[in-house]
């Protein structure tokens, strides 16, 4: 059985921050202006040009956090972290999006997860385990094992 595409919307927000709450205290609910959690707007989580973020304009100041690669639709391609003393969020990005390696039309937004900076690296991996469970990425091939068990990558992106 095929599972089906998830969106990246505040259903889904509610879910992470739901599932990270145990992990990162006072993450608290979904919504603007919040510093800990998924980044969002008053309906929907914030989703940021990847070219924007290619060119410096957007979080080039983040050096940890979970992001949420996205297409056009709102449809969650891929989730990754970055935990570096300095910014990483861009590197990472550039990396994913090199030529042959994904389509550029397939990714191009990205949602972000804010996370404490001085939060362990273990705990930064959790999160992105949990995370990626509650939003089950078309293109992953793994994410970090959380609760004692793997996840099961979809055999083939939609």
């Amino acid at each position: 059985m095929t599972r089906p595409a998830i969106t990246f919307d505040m259903a889904q927000a509610h879910q992470v921050h739901d599932v990270l709450s145990s992990l990162i205290s006072g993450i608290g609910q979904p919504q603007p202006y919040n510093p800990l959690g998924v980044v969002t707007g008053s309906l929907f989580p914030i989703i940021v040009p990847a070219e924007e973020i290619l060119r410096g304009h957007v979080y080039g100041e983040i050096t940890s956090a979970v992001y949420v690669i996205t297409n056009d639709i709102r449809t969650v391609r891929y989730v990754g972290s970055v935990d570096r003393s300095s910014p990483a969020l861009r590197n990472r990005i550039r990396a994913h999006l090199a030529p042959s390696a994904i389509p550029r039309q397939a990714w191009t937004g990205v949602g972000l997860i804010r996370v404490p900076d001085d939060l362990p690296h273990r705990k930064v991996l959790l999160c992105e385990g949990w995370a990626g469970r509650v939003l089950d990425p078309l293109d992953n091939v793994r994410l970090p094992l959380v609760g004692g068990r793997p996840w099961t990558p979809r055999r083939q992106a939609a």
